[in-house]
């Protein structure tokens, strides 16, 4: 819960998809969205 908090950014649990141990992100939109999600997933693990 914290990415969603901290960054306004979330990963589905791969589970919902029938694939544990992964995660979903969608990507069917534009790719600058994509892209600054990508980054703010990245930075949150740099803080973790």
């Amino acid at each position: 819960m914290d990415l969603i908090h901290e960054k306004d950014t979330f990963l589905v649990p791969g589970d919902c998809f029938e694939y544990p141990d992964h995660i979903r992100i969608g990507y069917g939109g534009d790719k600058n969205v994509l892209k600054a999600g990508l980054d703010r997933i990245s930075e949150y693990l740099s803080d973790v």
